[in-house]
């Protein structure tokens, strides 16, 4: 039993929490509900001095905080009658015919009864007090916007409006906007006609050959109106196209200084390797001497040659002597050969740098053409060429 009941309970708590939105939907706040009473009270005070502006803008402000089916009679009422003494004809309809239509209780207060009575009586009299009017746009044009004063209307129909003076304004693509003001009598109809005047295609698309044109012919001053030479006189001097830039000249050094840097670096390594050849043959050569003794030579006295004993040839001596002055002649005449090619690349190479033209002349005058070749003899080594 104790689960059950608990189960109930929980029901019943759920249950009330799910309709108790909808009870606040239904019942203003309370705090609403005194500033609704405070709004319907200055709309009643100032409809008893017939002052109906502020009574419409107190009525407004009061039905905004009632949803719609709990708005209470009597703010309907006075609501409608403020906006029939404003001249709204048609809102004062709209409230009345929502107060005449809602269902009063017999047991309701009288003051609420008499409103509801009131209601009714006062919508059958007020009906007659719209106006109708239909406005025709000429041309007929389609896409077409009509306005009475800022309300949206329409074109070529019959439709209610409250009576008074009023501003026509109809707007149409292509045409000029077209304003006209009307004047409605209660209960009466009326047909207005609105004639569009074609828009000015030059305000529309200023750059229109045309509307160009016919800009000049009322100013031919303009920058624009003024003619072009060179448009009619093409052959004109003034109107051919200045001529292209000359390039600038190039920065980079000529092919002949940077050779001349090449073979001054060749020569230079060649040099330097005569040099340790020139040094391993002077070491073989005091090697061999060292090997043997120096004697007479018997076809020139002036001469020396190494001589030999039976020892010495036994021991090897003579062995080491001839690897010794053999590696001698070789790098003797490798040293040769490199120290005269690295001087001849260095001394090609200083001639080239020396010779060798400047930025602005390489730009302005063909390279120096030069020409070289080695030269071999039976006692020398070099180079011969032209500049």
């Amino acid at each position: 039993m104790s689960e059950a009941r608990t189960w109930s309970r929980l029901a019943a708590t759920a249950m009330l929490l799910m309709l108790m939105p909808a009870i606040a939907h239904g019942q203003p706040h309370s705090l609403d509900k005194s500033a609704s009473e405070a709004l319907l009270k200055q709309c009643r005070e100032a409809l008893e001095k017939e002052d109906y502006p502020p009574a419409l803008e107190a009525c407004t402000k009061a039905e905004k905080i009632y949803p719609e089916t709990t708005k209470p009679v009597l703010l309907l009422v006075y609501l409608a009658r403020a906006c029939k003494g404003s001249g709204k004809i048609i809102r004062a309809i709209d409230a009345y015919s929502r107060a005449a239509n809602r269902q009063v209780p017999s047991d309701a207060h009288q003051r609420v009864r008499d409103a509801h009575a009131e209601a009714v009586k006062e919508l059958e009299s007020i009906r007659d007090q719209v106006a109708k009017l239909s406005v025709v746009v000429k041309p007929h044009v389609s896409n077409v916007t009509v306005r009475l004063d800022e309300a949206e209307a329409f074109a070529d129909v019959l439709f209610d409006a409250d009576p008074g003076k009023h501003v026509i304004t109809v707007k149409a693509e292509g045409y000029k906007d077209a304003q006209t003001n009307v004047d409605l009598q209660p209960g009466k109809s009326k047909v207005v006609d609105v004639l569009l005047e074609k828009e000015d295609p030059c305000k529309l698309k200023p750059d229109l050959p045309a509307c160009v044109a016919a800009r000049c012919k009322a100013n031919p001053d303009l920058p624009m109106c003024q003619a072009d030479p060179c448009k009619e006189n093409p052959q004109d001097p003034k109107c051919k196209p200045p001529p292209p830039p000359s390039p600038p000249p190039p920065t980079t050094t000529s092919s002949q200084r940077t050779l001349g840097w090449l073979g001054v670096g060749l020569g230079g390594a060649s040099l330097i390797a005569g040099g340790i050849f020139g040094g391993i043959a002077l070491g073989n050569k005091s090697t061999a001497e060292s090997l043997c003794t120096l004697g007479p030579d018997p076809n020139d006295p002036t001469k020396k040659l190494c001589t030999f004993s039976q020892d010495d040839a036994k021991s090897g001596k003579v062995a080491q002597y001839n690897s010794a002055n053999t590696t001698y002649k070789t790098m003797g005449t490798i040293s040769g050969i490199t120290l005269g090619v690295g001087g001849a690349l260095v001394i090609t190479g200083v001639i080239f740098i020396a010779t060798a033209p400047s930025g602005s002349e390489t730009s302005s005058k063909p390279p120096a053409k030069v020409r070289w070749a080695p030269v071999v003899t039976a006692h020398s080594l070099g180079i011969s060429g032209t500049f």
